[in-house]
């Protein structure tokens, strides 16, 4: 029988592991992504490793950036990371700023000239997550300012008052909100798991910069929001798509937003150290887990890409979604204590290591199909930045040193 101090040995190698892939493999890839000349990070190599010089950056894309950098700099020290951070801030509040309206644009084209300029609630709480991340690791007024700034935003353009959560998008000047596409194979909603799970996320990063009572107020009304109107109480899945109403449009399943959401709530809730959500949380997440570990992961141990009421239907492995997979089981290890699901988190790890991460030209690859291909999209691109990796490395080198 493994004794705890076994464990505490296996913890301690899955996060020296994960953070050297992150120092030796991951980091120096973006680092060799800084555009020196129009500033801000080139917008995507593909699948080949191809470098697309002219390509567009995205919201997301800088955001994600941004936040991955200046918390490897908060954790790590590297002087290296402070300037990749710095340089995605400059960019993300320069250029994809809007002066005119205020908030951050859905893209500018390499040079940063706006490009499409709708402005999607998603990629403000992003960017409220980057900025917020900078001025923990910085200390920076300026960052904290803007993040404080899209908050404001999105409670006065996002917020539904009436049946509360928050809308997709809106138009550059914030007048017209309507269904809107998030990003491709999604269809156009009112409301999504997606954008809630994100300002969730953001909001939790803000308060930890500034623990204001209204935002505490609103955090604590969307986590209440996430359970009783996105996790299913029956399937213990998230649903993914809503009217104004709630009302779910289909019975897809995200296995992946699944596991990422279980931490998310979890963690959210203990920021906000209220007792009463954390007693209503714990159940929710731990039910998602054992959701995810019973029907999600195929006989390998990794999680599954999408499902429906019938079972899994898609067994693609994106990274992300094993990223997730990785930090969300450790959290219920972490919760439960049970080794079953410390070794879901070692084997997924393994099959990262031994199937998604570069180590020739640096990076993961998008993912694999069921047959062992490759997934044949980017290497660097809107939808593919160093946020879910380098966030898994962080959580587990944070988790273990505390």
């Amino acid at each position: 029988m493994e004794t705890t101090t076994e464990h505490d040995r296996i913890c301690r190698i899955l996060a020296n592991e994960t953070l050297e892939d992150l120092q030796t493999n991951v980091l120096p890839f973006w680092l060799k992504m800084i555009d020196r000349s129009n500033g801000g990070f080139y917008g995507q190599i593909d699948f080949n490793g191809t470098l697309n010089r002219d390509a567009s950056k995205g919201g997301i894309y800088i955001s994600r950036i941004l936040w991955t950098f200046a918390r490897a700099y908060r954790l790590l020290g590297n002087p290296d990371y402070l300037t990749a951070a710095q340089t995605a801030c400059d960019f993300l509040t320069t250029k994809l700023w809007d002066e005119s309206f205020g908030g951050i644009f859905w893209s500018v084209d390499a040079l940063g000239n706006p490009l499409d300029t709708k402005k999607m609630f998603y990629v403000q709480a992003f960017a409220i997550y980057g900025l917020s991340e900078l001025h923990r690791a910085t200390g920076s007024d300026a960052a904290l300012d803007k993040a404080r700034e899209l908050y404001e935003l999105i409670e006065i353009h996002a917020y539904d008052p009436e049946h509360k959560g928050y809308f997709e998008g809106a138009s550059r000047d914030w007048k017209t909100v309507e269904p809107m596409i998030l990003g491709e194979d999604e269809e156009p909603t009112h409301k999504s798991m997606n954008t809630h799970l994100h300002i969730l996320e953001a909001y939790s990063n803000l308060l930890l910069a500034w623990d204001n009572n209204g935002l505490r107020a609103k955090q604590r009304e969307l986590v209440q929001v996430m359970c009783e109107k996105i996790v299913d109480p029956q399937t213990h899945h998230f649903k993914l798509y809503f009217d104004a109403q709630w009302n779910a449009s289909n019975e897809h399943i995200s296995y992946g937003h699944d596991i990422e959401g279980s931490w998310l709530l979890e963690e959210a809730a203990t920021i906000l150290g209220d007792s009463d959500l954390i007693d209503q949380v714990t159940p929710i997440a731990l039910k998602m887990g054992k959701t995810i570990y019973d029907a999600g992961i195929d006989e390998a141990d990794i999680v599954q890409w999408e499902g429906d009421a019938t079972g899994v239907v898609d067994t693609k492995k994106y990274w992300w979604a094993l990223a997730e997979q990785v930090v969300g089981f450790f959290n219920l290890y972490q919760m439960t204590g049970e080794k079953k699901y410390l070794d879901v988190t070692c084997n997924a790890w393994g099959y990262i290591r031994e199937q998604l991460i570069d180590c020739e030209h640096g990076e993961w690859i998008w993912g694999r199909f069921e047959d062992g291909t490759p997934i044949p999209k980017d290497k660097a691109g809107i939808w593919k930045g160093p946020y879910h990796n380098g966030r898994m490395a962080l959580e587990l080198f944070e988790r273990v040193k505390r």
